[in-house]
């Protein structure tokens, strides 16, 4: 870096160290475990994911319905959000038509935990009609 007269300096601007970065949660399912506040504050919110699933126009054609679980961390969260999505696009399309989940968070994210859960939970096959 060079500072204000033009030399070489090791330490970093003010601005530069005022850059946030960002965090993850700690990995091997600490998030899962201590989830039950974000938990209650996502239940309220179910019954207006289901709304949308019943409203939001549908192609007529067998094409596959994708649902992104934004920030899905760890997983134990998105069960019960993605069931009832799950469960209400079913009931207007059928068991043939594919639904498929993308789950979506940073890149440091403990992917692995939240794949464990999905499929111990078998989550997408309980949300049949």
């Amino acid at each position: 870096m060079l500072d204000a007269s033009g030399a070489t300096s090791s330490v970093p601007s003010a601005a530069a160290a005022s850059i946030p970065t960002p965090a993850v949660m700690e990995g091997g399912g600490s998030y899962n475990q201590n989830a039950k506040i974000p938990a209650g504050g996502a239940k309220l919110a179910v019954p207006l994911l289901e709304e949308a699933a019943r409203k939001i126009p549908l192609a007529e054609r067998n094409d596959p319905i994708f649902i992104a679980d934004y920030g899905s961390s760890q997983g134990k969260n998105s069960l019960a959000p993605m069931r009832a999505a799950i469960r209400v696009l079913r009931a207007r399309v059928g068991p043939e038509r594919p639904i498929c989940v993308v789950h979506v968070d940073q890149a440091a994210n403990d992917f692995s935990t939240l794949f464990e859960v999905v499929q111990k939970r078998d989550y997408f096959l309980k949300a049949r009609l």
